[in-house]
């Protein structure tokens, strides 16, 4: 009797995650380009595919941030607008930037059009890439 009534728990535990990531539309951004372990020329472009929408610039609440060599942001918290934080205002999912020879990395974050980070980002895998 236990054991049936943990397996419907666990059901709607995992009904409940999968309803959070509904909310944000199944939005997922995912580095295309450059692979992770890459040895790149610089400048690299970087290439995002977001998994789930067609058009990013359709969505005027929510843009793509690049994070260079920086941790994600916690939610709530303002992304800011330097070179570790590459910010994709107008729907762009490509982006050249200029790194120093040596070893970076490199990741995706859905945020809002106030630049903040939202409760539950998508953000992508994190990538290592190397510069010659």
């Amino acid at each position: 009797m236990r054991i049936i009534l943990i397996v419907p728990m666990m059901l709607a535990l995992a009904m409940g995650t999968a309803n959070a990531h509904d909310m944000h539309g199944g939005i997922m951004p995912m580095i295309t380009a450059p692979l992770d372990g890459a040895t790149v020329s610089a400048p690299v472009t970087v290439s995002v595919e977001v998994m789930g929408m067609q058009d990013m610039g359709a969505q005027h609440h929510a843009h793509l941030h690049l994070l260079i060599d920086s941790p994600l942001p916690a939610a709530g918290t303002m992304i800011p607008m330097d070179d570790k934080h590459i910010h994709l205002m107008h729907g762009e999912q490509k982006a050249s930037i200029r790194l120093a020879p040596g070893k970076h990395t490199i990741q995706a974050i859905i945020g809002g059009d106030n630049h903040t980070v939202p409760e539950n980002a998508e953000h992508s895998e994190l990538i290592t890439v190397f510069v010659k």
